[in-house]
Order: structure tokens, then C-alpha cells, then sequence
């Protein structure tokens, strides 16, 4: 069984590393150039991209996940978009979304009970 994380850094670097192409190095590089989740989230592609190791392809891709809605999911398995938002080059969003399920995990806070 693997060790799971129980720090906040280390949980949110897993969360980040979730999104296709972004490894560990690169999610402490955002984390100790931004700070806090919240920061990365407002940060803009080109700032993003200004991270060492992170590029515009990443930067873009992270920036995409972090800007898509969630989905929303019921108890049969399904899940739909919060909304419906069509990409410009009319692209499916499912690897996007994908990616998101990392970030939802850690912002999802534990059951109480």
C-alpha cells in the first residue's frame, strides 16, 4: 500500500502533479514561486509558463484544467458539466476534465462522521 501524503504542501503538490505533464519538480517550482493554490489559479498562461521546467505547453494545459468547470456527478456513475462551454477549436474537454479530478480530491474537504 502506498504512503499517502498528510502534509497540505505534499497533498496539494499530488493534486497538482494529477493534471497530465506536470511532474513533482514542476508543482514545487509553482508552489514556491506562487505560493498557495489560489495564487496558481489566478496566475495568467504567460506567468505560468515563466516557471522554469513549466513552458507554455504545460503552463497552457495546467491554466486550462484549473479554468474548465468541474463536473458534476450523481450516484450512477455520470457525470455532466457544471456548464456547457464549448472550446474555440471545438474539442472535446474530457482529458481536461480528467486532470481536474486530482485538484477536486484535494480542495474536497474529508467526511465528517
Amino acid at each position: 500500500m502506498e504512503k499517502q501524503d498528510t502534509d497540505p504542501h505534499s497533498q496539494l503538490a499530488s493534486a497538482l502533479t494529477s493534471v497530465r505533464s506536470v511532474n513533482k519538480t514542476d508543482a514545487t517550482t509553482l508552489l514556491s514561486t506562487f505560493g498557495s493554490l489560489e495564487a496558481i489559479i489566478k496566475a495568467s498562461k504567460d506567468s505560468l509558463s515563466l516557471c522554469p521546467g513549466l513552458g507554455p505547453s504545460k503552463a497552457s494545459r495546467l491554466h486550462n484544467v484549473l479554468h474548465q468547470p468541474f463536473l458534476i456527478s450523481d450516484n450512477t456513475g455520470f457525470s455532466e458539466p457544471a456548464k456547457k462551454k464549448q472550446k474555440k477549436d471545438g474539442a472535446a474537454g474530457d482529458s481536461t476534465n480528467q486532470d481536474k479530478a486530482g485538484i477536486l480530491r484535494y480542495l474536497k474537504k474529508p467526511e465528517e462522521g
